[in-house]
């Protein structure tokens, strides 16, 4: 294991569901950050 987070879709739950995980001592850096990636994903994706 690489004990990096892990930031990314949900297979299961198509492009709707986003998970975020492993950040350890990374919390609150890595949360900010993990916002701002995962709204940045979320312009990316086709209109419904």
């Amino acid at each position: 294991m690489d004990t990096l987070p892990f930031i990314g879709r949900l297979p299961a739950k198509r492009d709707t569901v986003y998970v975020a995980a492993g950040f350890a001592g990374w919390g609150m850096t890595g949360g900010v950050l993990t916002g701002m990636i995962i709204e940045s994903r979320r312009w990316l994706l086709p209109a419904r």
